[in-house]
């Protein structure tokens, strides 16, 4: 974490301290715009690597398959959401809020293969939430874009962005 910490820092200080405004000098305004696409680039990259194994992989953690999915597949197969009879009593009483996301897709589409995507669309709504945020504590441009390749790049969460856990949708909501 205080590698992280000390990364961004710098890579803000360094960011910061070269800005240029391209409305000053139209001249240089196309190399400046190619370097804010090529900082764009690991959140695209990232995102666009998550995405079909979001679209593709059923849901296979012992959370999503214990919990998540569980409740889902009740849920539609009683066509009620009513409490039911299970042993883990965790499908009954945690909050349904991406579960029942969840459960639209899976009544809309007529199987569980776009459960997944809930988590990821989720992904991108804190991207965008981050990125506000840090311009909301005064980054510029490139600082947001920093702060979302930062957010996308977590191990943890490239893991569950392309699962059935709720982590992602929690965090979207806590943002808005």
């Amino acid at each position: 974490v205080i590698a992280w910490a000390t990364y961004i820092a710098t890579k803000a200080y360094v960011i910061h301290s070269k800005e240029i405004d391209v409305a000053l000098d139209p001249q240089i305004a196309p190399a400046v715009y190619a370097s804010w696409a090529q900082r764009w680039l690991p959140l695209h990259r990232q995102l666009l690597v998550t995405l079909p194994i979001a679209l593709i992989a059923p849901a296979n953690n012992v959370d999503s398959l214990l919990y998540h999915m569980s409740r889902v597949m009740h849920w539609s197969q009683n066509g009620s959401l009513r409490h039911y009879a299970t042993g883990y009593h965790n499908q009954l009483f945690m909050p349904p809020g991406a579960e029942l996301a969840i459960l639209n897709l899976r009544v809309l589409m007529g199987n569980d293969r776009p459960a997944n995507l809930v988590q990821w669309f989720a992904l991108l709504g804190t991207l965008l939430g981050v990125s506000a945020i840090a311009g909301l504590l005064g980054a510029g441009f490139a600082g947001q874009i920093l702060a979302a390749v930062f957010a996308v790049t977590i191990p943890m969460g490239v893991l569950q962005a392309t699962s059935t856990q709720n982590d992602y949708v929690a965090g979207f909501w806590a943002l808005c």
